[in-house]
């Protein structure tokens, strides 16, 4: 979801939701954990702007980048040996790639103990469910309502008893 957070428009719904959730996890001081092979795939396509944009988040308090370390691959493979019997797709219909990847992320995740996972990867969040980590899409979240002052204009001279 973080890619669309820097790239969507501030007025689109989306962005919104993704705003208030991070805003909603800051107050709660809960720490927002950022997979390295996450934070890979966001760089690829942020060209100038990735090195400002990993310094900033680097300096936050409630982000942690977080390392597909040695704890992580072991998680990792146990994942995809449990689905072995399936065949090591696990029945998905996705490439090979891509589910190795998820299953790096979920991995990351279980190991750090993350209470859950947000994604726009419907992908990334069944592998998630598959291992017992609570999982949502940007769909999931709702927009909070704001309060917004609606200013009208006052003539005292205007009579608004006649329709």
């Amino acid at each position: 979801m973080f890619i669309l957070y820097v790239t969507l428009d501030e007025d689109d719904d989306r962005w919104i939701k993704i705003d208030q959730l991070i805003r909603k996890l800051g107050k709660s001081r809960t720490v927002i954990g950022f997979p390295a092979p996450a934070l890979s795939e966001f760089l690829v396509g942020a060209d100038e702007a990735a090195v400002d944009i990993t310094s900033s988040l680097q300096k936050k308090r409630a982000v942690t980048i977080l390392p597909f370390d040695a704890t992580a691959a072991y998680e990792a493979a146990l994942i995809t040996r449990d689905v072995i019997p399936k065949g090591k797709k696990g029945g998905s219909g996705e490439s090979w790639q891509k589910i190795k990847f998820d299953r790096q992320i979920v991995a990351i995740a279980k190991t750090r103990n993350a209470t859950a996972l947000y994604s726009s990867d419907n992908g990334l969040i069944e592998e998630a469910k598959k291992i017992g980590i609570k999982a949502f899409a940007l769909d999931d979240l709702v927009l909070e309502p704001f309060q917004q002052s609606l200013l009208l204009p006052y003539n005292p001279g205007l009579d608004t008893s006649q329709p």
